[in-house]
């Protein structure tokens, strides 16, 4: 194919990937009636390029697709484990306050109760969590 100048080296290339993409994800060879190898080198050889099928997705795109997957994968996992560090974080830091200083934390919520934990959580969220998320990142939790 080179000698005969018919298709261009980037062509060949393209094709090459395109029909082993075929072959693997579209299980082209069932679809054939002799060696995928013959069928390949027999549309090169008349000079037309491999035509990728529809769903085609070429190795530089699949392989940044699949870096993108794992890197959300990664972030998604990542932000469901520092949600349960913050929860356990704020469960320990409530359950280590006295009521004056529940009190001094939520001035405005008299007596305790599911109101007065909720006013906590988000005072933890915003002034204690900031510190604590410092820390934990660095893998040295203290309370």
């Amino acid at each position: 194919i080179a000698q005969q100048n018919l298709l261009r080296p980037d062509v060949v290339q393209d094709s090459i990937y395109a029909f082993a993409f075929d072959l693997e994800e579209n299980k082209k060879k069932e679809k054939l009636s002799g060696p995928p190898l013959n069928f390949f080198m027999g549309i090169l050889r008349k000079g037309i390029p491999y035509t990728p099928p529809d769903n085609y997705e070429p190795p530089e795109l699949r392989a940044m697709r699949k870096y993108l997957e794992a890197k959300k994968r990664i972030a998604e996992q990542t932000a469901a484990l520092e949600q349960e560090i913050q929860t356990l974080e704020f469960l320990e830091w409530f359950g280590k306050l006295t009521p004056e200083q529940k009190q001094e934390y939520a001035p405005n919520i008299k007596g305790e109760g599911p109101m007065q934990k909720g006013f906590l959580r988000n005072y933890f969220d915003e002034n204690i969590w900031p510190e604590r998320r410092r820390i934990a990142r660095s893998g040295a939790i203290s309370s």
